[in-house]
């Protein structure tokens, strides 16, 4: 799967719509309060003129001017969805008269909200007062174009190209439609005319869109005509930014990274000063692994540049990629070069990394030096999420967001927060908005494809995740990843293994991808399919780099019963680097997983010899104590395993369960409430911690709320069931019985099921069907409330 732009089907992206410029009008004179508004906004303050304007419509709410004038405000703020009401009360208004001022930016705004139908209704209130209005046929056909209705698109550009038949966008729309339609040949010819009318613009950037038109059409039919159209486009027209990126992305679908960084390294020797290309270079490579070089290209820039903005880029770019002490380092440099007097936001960025480098009460005594509040509230927010109080810093984001709405960062940290504290909705609701403020901003379109995977609903992860490939490219791998894991999950397995092929192309870690893609195999196709892929490979698996690979081939090997196949690779690996520690805890995996326990912990104790703090090694030796029955013992291992890998709360999630085992439920909520505040996506903790509460009768609200989020985090049916219980406890018997017949048609051989079916029965006083269920469960075998099924059985055989 290629990473192109989301609207890889159409042309849009390649558009110049320029839909303000061509349909504002001078509006006439009024008073006093609303001349203050025009005059911020003749001076480019839009967004200053809002809170004025609605203060003027609180008092009229139906002055035709203060609505226009809000609603313009807020399209130029970049806000189109607030800006339609008062569009249409000053176009129901403006339309009687036969004025289209109001009604040309409702167009407008509802083209910018993807509100197609509507804009296709607004057009058609203009245009029936002037038919010949060619910058609505324009809006309308490319409303039409993406609610695909085609050859309504069609109709409005030729009536379009009719009127004004130079016209390049209604020409590009055209050809985009008869692409859409299939009607290649005559795409093909309609790009040779937008191709034309570009280079008769005299416009370089008219005419390097027309080519690129030209070029991307050919992409899919003849690859071969299309490298040779962006490259002629390139020759002409080397830094032009849209078609270096089209480009490198053509070269980049084709594993042909190294074509698209040629690009780049070209476009910087033809405009030096261009810091964008430079970024736009370090991004690929850090894509590709190579952070390496993406870091030399921008140090280059800021040593050669000199100036804050380009040590600032390069801070930005270690920091992004891991390398925290050097972003700190490329801060110092720009303070010093601001004359040691920092801007507010270059204080808010180094208290910002503070708070990464853990250095949390040094950001705090800097972000008492910042003058703007906004700032201060977000460093305070992230420091209380650090600490551990996600609801403290979802307040102290809340407080930010008042002052600054639209600011990416801030909702993007609230929607972690709201994660956090396990309001899912809110989560989806903040990092919509911080996507919608600014996608190229912060990963909340990679973290809302992850969370929306999570929930379930891959086709909308898809839709953020494709979004991210073009707003963070130097996501990529992680963001293909996702991708790929929501195709499947979305039923289209040839896709997601396409997106795989793609990212072993785009990463130079290709132990990493054929990993994934031997995981997908093993899902789809089982361990042989999976063992071929790795094996296919031909990887060095004694090489500690290729590690991931070792333990990949290892597991299938396990599945397949080949467990000598798989210890003898290991112990090549082994061998070759005795000291490895992770080589020997992997030796340990494979023998306990082949029953061989005493050798097992041998080797689990020497990899601690080595590396006291490996977190694999602590907890293989803990699940063998509790194999043996020293729970207790367990249990410390895993806490120290969970201590030394903060990042993973497996062992944690381990140690609850053994003390849970033990009957030690207040300790073991706490544990759990640990691991739902460390990892919001652990459907697990959620659903054991619902139970617990649930069997307390405690809390049955928050009960209640944890099973849902469980379940629609992992809808399995261990928490159907407990979705089930709680409702029981909860009296609440309709809603019980359907969560238990959800987990018994998923999980029909499970007798439990099926006795708390009936429990739910009994409860809803249906005791005929109650009887029926518990006899099917106690037919199904042994299970441990077998006693008490037959004793409500007993009970109901009475009555």
């Amino acid at each position: 799967m290629r990473a192109l732009p989301p609207a890889a089907l159409r042309l849009r992206f390649l558009l110049v719509p320029l839909l303000l410029g061509c349909v504002l009008a001078c509006g006439g004179s009024v008073e006093q309060r609303l001349d203050e508004a025009r005059a911020l906004q003749d001076a480019g303050q839009f967004r200053d003129s809002v809170e004025p304007l609605r203060a003027i419509l609180r008092d009229a709410p139906d002055n035709l001017d203060a609505n226009y004038l809000l609603g313009l405000a807020l399209l130029q703020s970049g806000d189109p969805s607030p800006a339609v009401w008062p569009l249409e009360r000053a176009t129901e208004k403006e339309l009687e008269k036969g004025e289209l001022r109001a009604g040309l930016l409702l167009v407008a705004a509802y083209l910018q909200a993807q509100s197609y139908d509507d804009a296709v209704r607004a057009a058609d209130r203009v245009l029936k007062v002037d038919p010949k209005r060619t910058s609505v046929l324009r809006m309308r056909a490319e409303a039409n174009l993406d609610r695909n209705q085609l050859e309504e698109a069609l109709g409005d550009t030729d009536r379009l190209l009719e009127i004004q038949p130079d016209d390049f966008q209604g020409a590009m729309v055209r050809g985009t439609t008869l692409m859409r339609l299939g009607r290649r040949d005559d795409a093909r010819k309609a790009f040779e005319r937008v191709k034309e009318l570009g280079a008769k613009s005299g416009d370089p950037t008219l005419a390097a869109r027309g080519w690129l038109a030209l070029a991307y059409f050919y992409q899919d039919g003849d690859p071969k005509r299309a490298e040779s159209e962006y490259h002629a486009c390139l020759e002409a027209y080397p830094t032009d930014p849209v078609a270096l990126q089209l480009a490198s992305d053509f070269f980049d679908s084709h594993g042909r990274n190294d074509e698209g960084n040629r690009l780049y390294r070209h476009a910087i020797e033809q405009a030096p000063e261009n810091l964008g290309f430079r970024v736009a270079l370090a991004n690929r490579l850090a894509a590709a692994n190579d952070r390496e070089g993406g870091e030399k290209v921008l140090r280059e820039a800021a040593e050669s540049f000199g100036s804050p903005v380009a040590w600032q880029t390069l801070a930005d770019f270690q920091r992004r990629n891991g390398k925290l002490d050097d972003a700190q380092k490329s801060l110092d440099k720009v303070v010093e070069l601001s004359g040691g007097k920092p801007s507010d936001s270059v204080l808010f960025t180094q208290a910002d990394l503070l708070v990464d480098l853990k250095q949390l009460d040094k950001a705090e005594e800097l972000s008492s030096k910042i003058g703007e509040q906004t700032y201060r509230d977000l460093i305070h927010g992230r420091v209380l999420l650090e600490r551990g109080d996600a609801k403290g810093a979802l307040e102290a984001f809340d407080s930010g967001i008042r002052r600054w709405p639209n600011n990416p960062g801030a909702r993007y940290l609230a929607g972690i927060s709201a994660e956090r504290v396990g309001d899912f909705d809110r989560a989806v609701t903040e990092l919509r908005e911080a996507v919608r403020a600014d996608a190229k901003a912060t990963d909340a379109s990679l973290e809302l494809g992850r969370l929306y995977l999570l929930r379930g609903q891959p086709m909308d992860a898809i839709q953020f995740l494709i979004g991210h490939l073009s707003n963070r490219p130097t996501r990529h791998p992680d963001t293909l990843v996702l991708l790929a894991r929501a195709q499947e999950a979305a039923g289209h397995p040839e896709v997601a293994r396409d997106t795989l092929t793609q990212l072993a192309k785009l990463t130079r870690n290709a132990s990493s991808a054929i990993v994934e893609r031997a995981q997908f195999e093993a899902r789809n196709a089982g361990p042989a399919a999976a063992l071929a892929v790795l094996e296919k490979g031909r990887f060095d698996l004694t090489d500690p780099a290729n590690e991931p690979v070792l333990r990949a081939e290892a597991e299938q090997l396990l599945a397949l019963g080949k467990g000598d196949r798989a210890l003898a690779l290991v112990e090549a690996a082994r061998a070759k680097h005795p000291g490895q520690a992770s080589f020997v805890e992997l030796r340990g995996r494979v023998l306990a997983r082949s029953h061989r326990e005493a050798e097992a912990r041998q080797a689990f104790q020497k990899a601690i010899e080595l590396d006291p703090k490996s977190a694999g090694a602590l907890s293989g030796l803990a699940s063998l104590d509790a194999q043996a029955g020293d729970v207790e013992k367990a249990i410390e291992l895993y806490d120290q395993a969970a201590a030394n890998a903060p990042d993973d709360v497996t062992p944690a999630y381990a140690a609850a369960q053994l003390v849970l085992s033990q009957g030690k439920q207040d300790e073991a909520m706490k544990r759990l409430e640990d691991v739902i505040r460390r990892d919001p996506g652990h459907a697990g903790s959620r659903n054991d911690l619902a139970w617990l509460l649930a069997q307390r009768g405690q809390d049955m609200d928050r009960a209640l709320a944890l099973a849902e989020q469980a379940q629609r985090l992992q809808p399995v049916a261990a928490i159907d069931d407990t979705v089930g219980w709680v409702h029981l406890k909860r009296g609440e018997a309709a809603d019980a019985e359907q969560a238990f017949q959800k987990a018994v048609a998923a999980s029909p051989g499970t007798p439990t099921y099926r006795y708390h079916l009936g429990l739910a029965l009994i409860q809803k006083g249906d005791k005929e069907r109650a009887q029926a269920v518990l006899r099917d469960a106690l037919g199904a075998g042994s299970f441990p409330e077998a006693a008490a099924a037959r004793e409500e059985l007993a009970r109901l055989e009475q009555h």
